[in-house]
């Protein structure tokens, strides 16, 4: 069977409505459920107005879509 070329990816955030970006692509924002991104190891950032930027690495394969729960830290 052909690898799959796109697997996915859910995030949440507490706060919700965090903007996702994987590299230079902007994924949407917080409460994000089963976005394509294409398979393997990842860094994602999360920037929130409120909070401080985070940022996260995951890994996506086809078997096993990648789930992040977040909690984003204050600003200090």
């Amino acid at each position: 069977a052909p690898a799959a070329t796109s697997c996915l990816l859910s995030v949440t955030s507490d706060p919700s409505g965090a903007r996702v970006t994987l590299g230079e692509r902007e994924l949407g924002t917080t409460p994000l459920l089963d976005e394509k991104i294409p398979c393997g190891a990842h860094a994602i950032a999360l920037e929130h107005p409120k909070r401080a930027r985070l940022t996260h690495e995951l890994t996506a394969t086809a078997d096993a879509p990648a789930k992040v729960a977040l909690t984003m830290p204050k600003v200090k």
